[in-house]
């Protein structure tokens, strides 16, 4: 790969023995610099850590670390306290520094979490049959009620006796299950 100015960055923090460096470059790589000049680009493996998703791997002095944390240490700067590296297309092998970005635990939670295939909308409603209330799932809509999430559930499929729990309201679906009719 011909050198092209700005392409390699060291990476910060890491020396290797004899005053080897070691670099990452805008295409996702990274590479020893030895004293002599020469450098050689360290071969990965994809591996699947103890949490999260597979990753590019490399060995620097006997430790293997994940290729993404090392480009975003080179190119965005030391990775904050409680920040996660995040790949912005979703594409794990993607290691360019522009696909690359810090986020905290709770914003990937909300990216990624919130809501899944299995969760369905509740409806909180009234005597008078008004909507009171939305909820994205029956166990948001228990927490808040202060009720348990069984009870919840139990008055959506309508196995209780009656429907308005002590609280005055009662809890419906919003959308019938997928692949079921509607019972009138």
């Amino acid at each position: 790969m011909e050198y092209i100015e700005g392409y390699w960055r060291d990476i910060p923090g890491i020396r290797g023995i004899r005053g080897w460096r070691y670099q990452a470059g805008m295409g996702g790589e990274v590479r020893t610099v030895y004293k002599s000049g020469k450098t050689r680009t360290l071969s990965g493996r994809v591996k699947t850590p103890k949490r999260g998703a597979r990753c590019l791997m490399v060995k620097i002095r006997g430790k293997e670390m994940r290729v993404p944390h090392l480009v975003a240490m080179a190119f965005l700067g030391p990775i904050p306290p409680g920040a996660r590296v995040v790949h912005k297309n979703g594409i794990h092998g993607d290691n360019r520094p522009d696909n690359l970005e810090y986020v905290t635990k709770r914003e990937m939670g909300l990216r990624h979490g919130g809501k899944n295939s299995r969760s369905r909308s509740v409806f909180k409603i009234a005597p008078d049959g008004e909507v009171v209330e939305v909820y994205r799932s029956a166990r948001q809509a228990a927490r808040e009620a202060f009720m348990s999430c069984p009870a919840v559930l139990d008055r959506c499929n309508g196995r209780v006796k009656n429907e308005f729990a002590l609280t005055g309201f009662s809890y419906r679906w919003e959308d019938p299950k997928p692949g079921r009719r509607r019972q009138a």
